[in-house]
């Protein structure tokens, strides 16, 4: 019975009983029979109610039609008879809108969830503090938020004036006082992994906290294939790194007009071949050596670690090295491959700085456990001078640091009413 009602004759049949065409009704009919019941159930399914109930009323006819010429003996047939009517239903069976979206929306909330568990665990950038000391063992200095590229194109002098920039470059400053090593007068290189990551900024806002701290700082160019800082310094300068290098006399440094205790030393753009050359000749030390005598601080603006021949003869003039690392695209096999390059030449890494950081100051540091506090700081009495360390520092100099970092009027050196130096000067002054 069930074979009878699915063979292609009673389909013919059906559609010509029903006047339809044979392809709407073969394929589209499904007879069940139930085990020790002489029932059969069809299903047809069609574009519309109507016309499904039309197919299956019109094969019920048509089985009756052929099992009444169907004998079972001499004088046996077979007989069928409609116990029910095919009627339109309101709702269609098939599809199941509410319950196709419920499994999609399942099925597809898991598959997310796969690909971000996938990805994540293949994705190797560094996104926080904690991220880059688990990750490099490297302390943090601070995490500066990022700068609309808005805010950028006023400048500067614009992005230092903003409060959570200004305090992540005051942490970032007296954080560095405290693990730089002793030296009358401090040669701090700031560099990136491979990209600029936001170093030329993070170099010019550096120079400015500094001058804030009533420090003399010279800004040298060392990014020669791609100079930098012109753009956050547009102001004319008397003399190029170049011109210094090729000087017979090294020239004295003058200061900006709006910035007396901060000079500015701009790069010409060079072949990498060359500026490599000029920084590995003999001039550069000696031209490091006169700014050393008129500055508390040179700072240098280095070419990223993996990104130029330049780097390893600008670090090994330099006291200290700071990494620049920007939050969510800096990979952290690239950091780990700078890092080891570093210690390769016998750099003195300061620590690590976070760019376009989300919170700004809160990316700093991780505070260290109360039992390795100073006395000073465990019985609440304010800590006096910054120390200033031959290596990394120990978690009560930090402690100190974040203590000067409460006070908006502490600075980095001690005094009232002067100038504080680091050292007698022994050239021109600037102001």
């Amino acid at each position: 019975m069930v074979r009878l009602a699915e063979s292609d004759t009673v389909a013919r049949a059906t559609a010509l009983e029903a006047h339809l065409t044979t392809n709407l009704v073969a394929g589209h009919v499904t007879a069940n029979a139930q085990p020790d019941v002489q029932i059969v159930t069809l299903k047809a399914t069609a574009d519309t109610a109507s016309r499904a109930a039309t197919i299956a009323n019109a094969m019920a006819h048509v089985l009756n039609a052929q099992l009444g010429h169907r004998q079972l003996g001499a004088n046996a047939y077979l007989r069928a008879q409609q116990l029910d009517q095919a009627t339109p239903t309101q709702q269609p069976v098939e599809p199941k809108p509410l319950l196709n979206a419920a499994l999609g929306g399942t099925l597809g909330l898991f598959a997310g969830l796969g690909l971000v568990s996938l990805r994540r665990s293949r994705d190797d950038r560094l996104y926080s503090a904690a991220d880059i000391e688990s990750e490099l063992g490297t302390l943090v200095l601070a995490g500066i938020p990022r700068i609309s590229p808005w805010l950028s194109r006023r400048g500067v002098h614009e992005a230092h004036r903003r409060t959570d920039v200004g305090n992540s470059i005051r942490t970032a400053v007296a954080t560095l006082a405290a693990v730089s090593p002793d030296s009358s007068c401090q040669r701090l290189l700031v560099t990136s992994v491979r990209n600029d990551d936001g170093k030329a900024t993070l170099t010019a806002l550096l120079a400015l906290g500094l001058i804030e701290q009533h420090e003399h700082v010279t800004l040298v160019e060392g990014q020669l294939h791609h100079p930098a800082l012109t753009h956050h310094f547009p102001e004319p300068h008397e003399h190029t790194l170049q011109e210094w290098l090729d000087a017979a006399i090294v020239p004295s440094p003058s200061a900006l007009l709006s910035k007396p205790q901060l000079t500015v030393i701009p790069g010409e753009r060079t072949d990498p071949q060359h500026s490599a050359a000029l920084f590995r000749g003999d001039a550069f030390p000696r031209v490091l050596d006169h700014l050393a005598k008129h500055n508390d601080v040179v700072l240098m603006h280095a070419p990223p670690v993996l990104g130029s021949a330049d780097f390893a003869a600008l670090a090994r003039h330099a006291d200290a090295v700071v990494l620049v690392v920007r939050a969510g695209a800096t990979r952290g096999r690239e950091a780990r491959r700078a890092l080891r390059v570093l210690r390769l030449i016998g750099a003195h890494i300061a620590g690590v700085v976070i760019t376009e950081a989300a919170g700004g100051e809160q990316w700093a540091r991780r505070r260290p456990s109360p039992d390795l506090r100073s006395p000073d700081m465990a019985s609440g009495r304010p800590a006096t001078n910054t120390p200033r360390l031959p290596t990394s520092p120990p978690h009560p100099a930090l402690e100190a640091v974040e203590s000067m970092n409460n006070h908006s009027d502490s600075t980095i050196s001690s005094g009232e009413g002067e100038t504080p130096s680091r050292k007698n000067r022994k050239g021109p002054s600037h102001e």
